[in-house]
């Protein structure tokens, strides 16, 4: 278990791998969070300090009895726990009904030309690169890479006429049963219309991955993409197909066919329904996110206050706090500082400490909260490369280290380190763990 931490140091933000929990046996609830207090034991470490917990959705991490966030709020039930911004918004697209059948059948016919047979497989390449084709190889989809899928259907869409040749061409069963799924008018319709949507969730999700990014950002990111989900819907109503260039291609290549248009809308009813639902939790800090945002647009008296003083109570007081955005607002210099500086920059360093130390902890709190484990999935990336079949004498607490080296945003002094641990040791060495893995 990768144990992420997201602090202020000097009026600067940093993540850090805290530590990395080798997990022999089971990996319940109750034996994450024994081994993580142990942790905490160990270094004298206090719950009290946690601010916030965000967790993919495994019931070992949300279950209400026995989940680790559970039983971590009972040491802090003041902690603020949070779902994976990232991992929400890939089971909003979740497929039902005939749309899931499509995919499923899509994802058969690619795994059949690309795992099939070597042969095959060579025989494909070829034929495409005889064909001259934009591409001479068909994409695999994993349902653990969030990108993949609409990456798929769109290497499909631009390869169907000779995926088509070729497996007429093949003169088997299994190829001609495809073959003629793709040559069938709905179904190409489905995956031209899936192609398109996921390539609109593609574009959602690289917004939302990458290290240090602000919660307030990712939730204006999602905010935005409800409402272009509206957008698509109205789009197919009025079937001009502005959002949807492959759907829109394969109709007018087939102006004579009835293409109804009512699964599709029904499908991005249901990722409405889903977004308003699953993204619930961070409705109840919209309020407080946007203030943060835009403080100089926000009501002393708002219904920011009142969210703010529900999460940190116990740290900012409410009276003084409504005194000091009307005191930000009225400051003219502040407000030319923050259009032209970053918001991390404006609350951590530019907005003065002694005049606003209610605003500047809310700043503080909400800026250091993770909107998604981002950073702990690619240091399980990264621990592919260090954790490898060469190193079979590696032990857990070596590879903490090597990952702890691998992934800080500090800037490491290996020689200094060395020369003062030994004089005598070689630096070649030292500087080889930290080699090993890739930037994210």
């Amino acid at each position: 278990m990768a144990v992420y931490v997201r602090y202020l140091w000097n009026n600067e933000f940093k993540e850090e791998l805290l530590t990395l929990l080798p997990l022999h046996d089971r990996t319940t609830g109750e034996i994450l969070f024994t081994n993580f207090q142990k942790f905490m034991e160990s270094n004298n470490l206090s719950f009290d300090n946690i601010l916030s917990i965000t967790t993919d959705s495994a019931p070992a991490m949300t279950g209400k009895v026995n989940g680790f966030v559970t039983l971590t709020k009972n040491r802090n039930s003041k902690i603020i726990a949070l779902h994976c911004i990232i991992h929400q918004a890939v089971l909003c697209s979740k497929l039902s009904d005939n749309l899931k059948n499509v995919m499923t059948v899509v994802m058969k016919i690619v795994n059949y030309l690309r795992s099939h047979s070597a042969l095959q497989h060579r025989l494909l390449r070829a034929f495409l690169q005889e064909c001259e084709s934009e591409y001479i190889e068909l994409l695999v989809h994993n349902d653990v890479r969030c990108l993949s899928k609409g990456n798929v259907l769109n290497r499909l869409i631009c390869l169907l006429p000779e995926i088509r040749s070729f497996l007429e061409s093949r003169n088997t069963k299994t190829a001609n049963e495809y073959f003629q799924f793709l040559s069938n008018i709905e179904n190409v319709s489905k995956i031209c219309f899936l192609g398109d949507v996921f390539s609109h969730f593609n574009e959602l999700n690289k917004y939302l991955q990458g290290k240090n990014k602000v919660l307030c950002d990712m939730w204006e990111i999602i905010k935005a993409f409800q409402r272009k989900l509206q957008l698509f819907e109205n789009d197919l109503n009025s079937k001009e197909l502005l959002h949807f260039p492959s759907l829109k291609v394969h109709i007018e290549g087939n102006p004579d066919e009835d293409i109804g248009m009512d699964i599709f809308v029904k499908f991005l009813q249901e990722v409405q329904i889903e977004f308003s639902s699953r993204f619930s939790e961070f409705s109840q800090i919209s309020n407080l996110l946007t203030a943060l945002k835009n403080p100089f647009s926000v009501e002393p008296n708002g219904n920011w206050v009142t969210q703010a003083m529900h999460l940190f109570g116990g740290y900012v007081d409410k009276a003084r706090l409504q005194l000091e955005i009307i005191e930000l607002q009225e400051n003219s210099v502040l407000k030319e500082s923050y259009q032209a500086s970053q918001i991390i920059k404006f609350w951590t360093d530019i907005l003065p400490n002694e005049t606003y130390p209610n605003l500047r902890k809310i700043g503080s709190f909400v800026l250091t909260m993770f909107g998604s484990t981002y950073v702990c999935e690619a240091t399980f990336s990264k621990m592919n490369y260090v954790k490898n079949k060469f190193r079979n004498r590696l032990t857990d607490h070596h590879l903490e280290d090597c990952l702890i080296a691998a992934t800080t945003s500090y800037n490491l002094e290996f020689t200094k380190l060395a020369k003062a641990a030994n004089r005598n040791s070689h630096i070649s060495v030292i500087y080889g763990i930290s080699m090993h893995g890739i930037s994210y």
